[in-house]
């Protein structure tokens, strides 16, 4: 079976490995992540995915950049009359109308006329409460896991008349889930220990119950930050005692990282495994590609695996 192998190649930074030489201007700590730290709190299960509208949308808004992301592969592109300024892929989200970011501009959102707002339980909750006593159509999605990503790729689906086209991309991510379980269970070694770096200054890393936690799961990994709940700080102290063996982030964060004294002391410093993460939104945004971030984590931690 064939799949994404990166070549790994040794960077001028001692103990340091690019997964890809590609540009590294996308932002690795997305607006979804950071609503998760800032509400770190939240139980996820007192949302559940809903909607709030019986007909088929013609004006529809996005609150988040994954959520823009999911209705572009729905194509519901044509139907979308706003997005938020986060809402940079595919290219042409760039160019739509934005109604803020997190912080909603709600004045600007109900002179649009939207007969659909698709919103995201965690990262929209505050949101989601002011537009419902707006009366403002709604549908809300959950998606804290690879399984709750695909289900809301058919919640909005249905919510939006495109359910064949959402069943399609479920398919695809399914089938991806799969190919990551093909070349985990071809390896025989021990299970990588991960460390997934989302900020520094301070360490900022992704605990349990998060979908980085998810796929490190996914990609037959352990994640070692997982006795803390959600995206949070990591002492250097603590940092010593997890011992990864492997640290994954984004090259501004694995750089800086890099510099810190105390990585010399890591397993995955002294064995060239702290990996700049190709393209870091595919990582941190929980949308229809996820299914190639799992591919792309799992063959950088199952590098001598034969495809």
């Amino acid at each position: 079976m064939s799949g994404w192998a990166p070549a790994l190649t040794k960077s001028s930074q001692p103990g340091i490995v690019n997964a890809m030489k590609i540009p590294q201007t996308l932002r690795y700590v997305s607006v979804f992540m950071l609503a998760l730290a800032l509400n770190a709190s939240y139980k996820c299960a007192e949302a559940k995915p809903s909607v709030t509208q019986s007909h088929t949308p013609h004006r529809i808004i996005s609150l988040l950049p994954s959520i823009t992301e999911m209705l572009y592969a729905l194509k519901c592109d044509k139907r979308m009359v706003a997005d938020t300024t986060y809402c940079d892929f595919p290219p042409a989200a760039r160019k739509l109308p934005k109604i803020g970011d997190l912080n909603v501009n709600y004045e600007r959102l109900l002179a649009l006329h939207p007969d659909l707002v698709a919103a995201d339980s965690v990262a929209n909750r505050s949101s989601i409460a002011k537009l419902r006593s707006l009366k403002v159509p709604l549908v809300v999605i959950s998606s804290t896991n690879y399984t709750e990503v695909l289900h809301a790729l058919r919640v909005l689906g249905r919510a939006t008349g495109t359910l064949p086209q959402a069943n399609r991309v479920v398919e695809h991510m399914t089938n991806q889930r799969r190919q990551a379980a093909f070349i985990v269970a071809r390896d025989k070694s021990s299970a990588p220990r991960v460390l997934a770096v989302v900020g520094v200054s301070p360490l900022w890393v992704a605990g349990r119950s998060t979908f980085i936690d998810d796929l490190i799961r996914l990609a037959g990994g352990i994640n070692v930050a997982r006795n803390s709940d959600g995206y949070g700080s990591l002492s250097k102290e603590l940092l010593l005692t997890l011992r990864p063996n492997v640290i994954v982030g984004s090259s501004n964060d694995i750089d800086s990282l890099s510099k810190d004294p105390i990585v010399n002391y890591l397993p995955a410093y002294k064995n060239h495994r702290m990996i700049v993460f190709p393209n870091p939104d595919i990582l941190s945004r929980p949308g229809p590609r996820l299914g190639d971030a799992l591919l792309i984590l799992t063959n950088l931690l199952h590098p001598n695996v034969r495809r």
